[in-house]
């Protein structure tokens, strides 16, 4: 394993990272709209977005999870 497979598992591990702190701050942030006792029309559409994003996210970190797996 060359010089540039080390340098791309590097880069996947830090986009892993970063895909986790984010995942974690939208949580956080859904969370905390969600203890409105109420939410506008507006809040619970970004509510359902981040939603999506947050998905979205957990997809790319496993698939980043399975990738460095499959590199051991």
């Amino acid at each position: 394993m060359g010089l540039a497979h080390n340098e791309n598992r590097e880069k996947e591990m830090l986009r892993l990272e970063t895909l986790r702190k984010q995942h974690r701050e939208i949580d956080q942030k859904i969370n905390e709209m969600l203890s409105k006792p109420y939410l506008t029309s507006d809040e619970q559409f970004e509510v359902a977005t981040l939603k999506k994003l947050k998905l979205k996210m957990k997809d790319e970190i496993l698939e980043i999870e399975r990738r460095l797996k499959e590199d051991i």
